[in-house]
């Protein structure tokens, strides 16, 4: 990612160690806060009706929105821009979603002013940072390990652990501990419940897998709903 005005040295940095190892990023439990693109293709499939999982907070569980978006196979009624939608969504989820493999990135980010109030896209914090990490999903299980170098941070935290995490399910309940990124609500300029613009905070949660409606017949009627705890 390269945000702002950096220096021309830098740039080229940048784009060079991106190119080499962007290819190597793949495999994850979640969707997470900070992809625009990806966002926007969600909103599209759960305005169609495809996506029937709540997508307002974020990150979005990968089971649950592959589940839907597999499931559908017959994409000629849809809209052009609908179609694209979902073919995108699918490659992805299929890609996300393999297992068995331990999986590496780095990423490089400068900005000559970042920006001070973050919108949901993931921008840099700091003026200049570099983010090496390794993760791998299994059936049950998965882990990030993330670490994130700072160049004069305003926290004078130089080594950063934010995006690492150690996830485990156990029937519809997915246990967590790590450093997350949190979107809670509609909003992409800002969010009034919780959004990215601070660095995580260290948290263990619990929340649902899959979004399934209740299945006794007094509330089936809800429909899907997910939940998440904290602490």
């Amino acid at each position: 990612m390269l945000t702002a005005r950096p220096s021309s040295a830098i740039s080229v940095a940048i784009v060079l160690v991106t190119a080499v190892f962007a290819r190597f990023a793949n495999a994850e439990p979640w969707l997470p806060a900070g992809d625009l693109a990806l966002r926007s293709d969600i909103q599209i499939l759960a305005d169609a009706g495809i996506i029937k999982a709540p997508v307002m907070a974020w990150p979005l569980r990968w089971p649950d929105i592959a589940r839907d978006v597999l499931a559908d196979t017959d994409s000629e009624g849809y809209d052009s821009w609908v179609r694209s939608a979902l073919n995108r969504v699918k490659r992805r989820a299929r890609m996300e979603m393999r297992t068995g493999r331990v999986t590496t990135h780095v990423r490089a980010a400068a900005a000559e002013n970042p920006r001070l109030l973050r919108t949901f896209e993931d921008t840099p914090r700091e003026s200049g940072e570099l983010e090496v990490g390794a993760r791998w999903l299994g059936d049950r299980f998965a882990y990030r390990l993330q670490v994130t170098g700072a160049l004069d941070p305003e926290d004078d935290k130089e080594i950063r652990l934010d995006g690492s995490y150690l996830g485990a399910v156990w029937g519809n309940t997915l246990f967590s501990v790590g450093y997350l990124d949190r979107w809670w609500g509609p909003g992409w300029d800002g969010s009034l419940i919780l959004s990215n613009n601070p660095r995580p905070i260290p948290m263990l949660a619990i929340e649902r897998n899959y979004s399934d409606p209740f299945e006794t017949k007094w509330l089936k009627w809800l429909g899907p709903w997910t939940g998440q705890v904290f602490f």
